[in-house]
């Protein structure tokens, strides 16, 4: 009798401990996954590529911070049924391209996959920069590529890269990034595929140089150039048909015109391995731009980013034969949302400026956040805008 109990204690205390176990690993798994964390618009960016229908891409674009300034998927659907998506992030190098290339071969195989090439025109420093890796691991789900890119690029505590609440244990504060990716999951997908373009921008046309007639090369970074030349010689072995590479429109200034001229030697390069080179930069007349559609002298701003749009779109159908991929009814009702949504947003930043104007700040952006959210749904429905709350809140 003596010993039934004390086997039933134990089983009670065993039952008991798995039980505070498991209680303790979904506490974490869930404070890991809306708390300690980086909860920002790279986050929503990268995981919401994998919440994308498979196979329902027309075009997929990978680069740095080029790419979601400059373009624009919701008006590519709107105006020409092209469905796209922006899978990169600030300074996103060329040392991890192949990764980004292997994660999408998994869910999509577009009908033409641009990379942009500014971060092949990096030094080491930027090519090697740990937070980069960063950005992609901590919202890559778990496979082989994964694996290999924190063994192979990993500088910090392997670990932390496959549990990220150790790297961010300090974000104990919920906040706007936790609402905005409870938002993006409660809707299921990334509402402006990625684009992050801003309203305003500073003058910068007194430091343009003008580079017409210039096609003077200036050499890549080693580590930069190896790792093209390894990159191109996957993308020779890649399934998606036609893999493109391009230079988005910028103001060349003294400070930036070795990057302009690494530009050149990065085409040499690619059209050695026989890929396409797009210099987009050649096309500002075609495109319409002026200085007044630069938030700086590398990105474009919203209006800028539109035009570019409204130009490439076009440009990428007729060159590479694009027909636009039938959409399931659910797909095709959420990327009218995402028209909508950028509409919306567009229309409600474009009043506050007309409005406001002793509040304009470059800071005004197009983006998928909670309080975005919050605006459009107070601007279409009439109410009136609380200009100091507003005022403190651009960077939420």
């Amino acid at each position: 009798m003596h010993y039934n109990k004390s086997k039933k204690t134990i089983s009670k205390r065993i039952i008991l401990i798995v039980s505070l176990l498991a209680a303790i690993t979904v506490f974490l798994g869930l404070m890991q996954h809306y708390v300690m964390a980086r909860l920002d618009a790279h986050q929503r960016r990268i995981q919401g590529f994998y919440m994308e229908e498979k196979d329902s891409l027309d075009i997929v674009l990978v680069g740095s911070s080029e790419i979601y300034n400059g373009f624009i998927p919701a008006k590519a659907w709107e105006e020409y049924g092209v469905t796209s998506y922006l899978y990169g992030y600030q300074a996103d190098p060329v040392t991890l391209w192949k990764y980004q290339l292997r994660e999408i071969e998994k869910t999509q195989n577009p009908d033409v996959l641009i990379f942009e090439c500014n971060s092949a025109g990096y030094g080491k420093d930027n090519l090697e920069n740990p937070a980069e890796v960063r950005f992609m691991t901590d919202d890559m789900p778990f496979s082989k590529n994964k694996i290999d890119l924190i063994q192979e690029k990993g500088t910090e505590s392997k670990l932390s890269y496959y549990f990220p609440f150790l790297k961010y244990h300090g974000h104990l504060i919920p906040g706007y990034g936790t609402k905005s990716k409870i938002l993006l999951e409660k809707r299921g997908y990334q509402i402006l595929r990625g684009a992050q373009a801003r309203v305003d921008g500073t003058d910068v046309s007194g430091d343009m140089i003008d580079v017409t007639e210039d096609d003077s090369i200036e050499p890549l970074d080693p580590l930069a150039e190896e790792t093209l030349r390894a990159f191109l010689k996957e993308c020779q072995q890649s399934d998606i048909e036609n893999i493109v590479f391009c230079r988005f429109p910028h103001i060349v200034t003294k400070e930036t015109y070795d990057k302009f001229q690494r530009y050149h030697a990065i085409r040499e390069i690619v059209q050695e391995y026989g890929f396409d080179y797009i210099d987009f930069d050649r096309c500002w007349d075609e495109i319409g731009l002026t200085v007044q559609d630069f938030l700086d002298s590398e990105h474009m701003n919203a209006t800028g980013a539109i035009k570019f749009t409204n130009y490439m779109t076009p440009y990428i159908i007729d060159k590479y034969q694009i027909t636009p991929r039938d959409q399931s009814e659910k797909n095709a009702a959420e990327w009218d949302e995402s028209a909508e949504y950028f509409n919306d947003l567009y229309a409600y930043w474009q009043y506050f400026r007309e409005t406001y104007p002793e509040l304009t700040s470059d800071n005004y952006d197009l983006n998928d956040n909670w309080k975005s959210n919050e605006r459009i749904t107070a601007y279409t429905e009439g109410h009136p805008i609380d200009v100091r709350k507003e005022q403190s809140s651009f960077l939420s």
